[in-house]
């Protein structure tokens, strides 16, 4: 059974490690990601399950064939282990493709931001400011309605973004002191 155990670990080994060095996606499941319900988490139709499973079933063979463990014992532990790990990263894999990352900055994430006016902004004058959001410098033209003008280097808080785009602005509040 040893050898059973060393060619799985030696085939999934390989493809394991063949499909790190060179990436791709390897999943092969038509239409099971979109199944609902109870068939949703099965995930033998998956290239991915398979690696990993030959992968683990073998290691873990190998493993308790060399401390000479029971057989019957080793074989139930390999095929459990390979089938969770199997089961587990597909589970993961599927779970990280479905959320969305989206870097880009709206002007849902720019309203109620803190920003430094870097060219003075006057109610009858357009001017400029700088704020940072999700790890970006983001320079905006901005307008203000405050009777007080905003000189350079003064903190300001973006209240809305208008059709065109433009920062609406006003004073930022002040923190309490304690």
């Amino acid at each position: 059974m040893l050898t059973v155990y060393l060619v799985a670990l030696a085939v999934g080994g390989t493809l394991l490690v063949a499909s790190l060095v060179f990436g791709g996606d390897h999943d092969h499941d038509p239409g099971l990601d979109d199944v609902d319900g109870a068939m949703a988490w099965l995930p033998f139709a998956s290239l991915r399950f398979w690696i990993f499973f030959a992968t683990f079933f073998g290691l873990t063979g190998s493993l308790l064939s060399w401390v000479s463990a029971a057989a019957v014992l080793t074989a139930i532990l390999a095929i459990a282990i390979g089938a969770g790990s199997g089961w587990a990263m597909v589970a993961s894999l599927r779970r990280l493709g479905r959320g969305e990352a989206n870097s880009a900055v709206g002007s849902e994430d720019l309203v109620g931001c803190e920003a430094e006016v870097i060219i003075p902004v006057a109610k009858d004058k357009t001017g400029k400011v700088r704020a940072q959001v999700k790890s970006r410098r983001v320079n905006l033209v901005a307008r203000t309605e405050d009777a007080v003008p905003f000189e350079k280097a003064e903190l300001v808080m973006i209240y809305a973004i208008d059709d065109n785009g433009c920062a609406m602005i006003t004073r930022a509040e002040k923190e309490a002191s304690a």
